[in-house]
């Protein structure tokens, strides 16, 4: 920003500078209009609008599964049962003191960039935490299939443990596992 009296004034010097990012969330792409407002050392402000647009890092697929892979040493080892593995990922998830689980996701979007910025940027909401527990389970190899309820507001996961599908919740930090039903049938 330029001011004719005191020339460069840069977005950094917040006591001249201010910038209303109510509007902008950095975790959803997209365009968001931002106000600035800038007051000179004579106390003349101005304001404007600016259009700021947010785009996410383009990653294949195959980098999204080799972090996951890397990722999921972190949290498992291979001498672990299949209960013992699907329990250590599902408290990574729910156990996450840096998570911040108010947040929002991309619905439309795929499971596994969803998951991605889960991981590295700990925020999302209950898409992004099943999101995250099937790109984890996905890599041990453990079968998954994410599940919502009828306006989309709430999503978990049905998983494959050793004596039928359980229905996982890793977002609400309930009981974590109970049988699941799927129109009056246990899914196995």
């Amino acid at each position: 920003i330029y001011d004719d009296k005191d020339g460069n004034m840069p977005l950094t010097d917040t006591s001249a500078v201010t910038l209303d990012l109510t509007s902008l969330d950095r975790f959803i792409p997209g365009e968001y209009t931002v106000s600035v407002n800038a007051t000179d050392s004579s106390g003349k402000s101005s304001s404007a609008a600016v259009k700021i647009t947010i785009k996410h890092e383009e990653l294949s697929e195959k980098q999204i599964r080799e972090y996951a892979g890397e990722y999921i040493k972190t949290v498992t080892s291979s001498s672990m049962l299949l209960d013992n593995q699907i329990l250590a990922v599902y408290k990574k998830i729910i156990e996450n003191e840096q998570m911040n689980f108010g947040g929002k996701s991309d619905k439309t979007d795929n499971y596994l960039r969803t998951a991605y910025y889960g991981l590295t940027m700990n925020y999302g909401d209950s898409y992004t935490c099943a999101s995250m527990m099937k790109l984890l389970l996905d890599t041990l190899s453990i079968d998954s299939i994410i599940i919502h309820n009828l306006d989309n507001s709430a999503y978990w996961l049905l998983v494959d443990f050793s004596d039928g599908r359980y229905h996982v919740d890793p977002f609400f930090k309930k009981d974590i596992c109970r049988r699941a039903s799927v129109v009056g049938s246990v899914v196995r």
